[in-house]
């Protein structure tokens, strides 16, 4: 919940052409533009999850 409360300060203070794929959703869905913020929204959500597989698997290793 933080880091969206970033995001628009990201926008601002970021330089001009500066895109990470949460400011695009962000840009996107501001403007209810969901369905181009669709896929963006659903690689972060992969992204997230492969990261959090990788750590439970390396708490079970040890």
């Amino acid at each position: 919940m933080g880091a969206v409360k970033e995001l628009p300060i990201t926008l601002l203070l970021a330089p001009m052409g500066y895109s990470t794929l949460s400011t695009r959703v962000f840009s996107y869905t501001q403007e209810a533009m969901f369905a181009e913020a669709a896929p963006f929204a659903l690689l972060i959500a992969l992204l997230s999850a492969a990261f959090v597989g990788v750590l439970l698997w390396s708490e079970r290793r040890f």
